[in-house]
């Protein structure tokens, strides 16, 4: 277990936290999108995918991604902080 104390003084308990800090851009690394790519095929430039122009995985299905896998949608930007806002922005939409 992995605890967490919130801003609010809480102390929360996690099985797993999972990090996005780097390292190699493939759908098959990260077992959640690796599935989903199986089940909802899409097309992938090297490892990225091709999302939706709202960052849906595809049309029709609610799932959203951001983050490195967004690259070819966000551009550089993709992986910081700005990236973050910019992709916030286009789901919210």
């Amino acid at each position: 277990k992995i605890q967490v104390r919130l801003e609010d003084g809480r102390l929360s308990s996690f099985d797993f936290v999972w990090l996005a800090t780097g390292g190699n851009f493939d759908l098959e690394l990260v077992p959640v999108l690796a599935s989903l790519k199986r089940q909802a095929p899409i097309p992938c430039v090297g490892s990225l995918p091709q999302l939706q122009g709202d960052l849906r995985w595809a049309a029709g299905l609610p799932v959203y991604v951001m983050g490195a896998f967004a690259q070819l949608q966000l551009g550089a930007d993709a992986l910081n902080l700005a990236g973050a806002r910019a992709g916030g922005v286009v789901v919210a939409r």
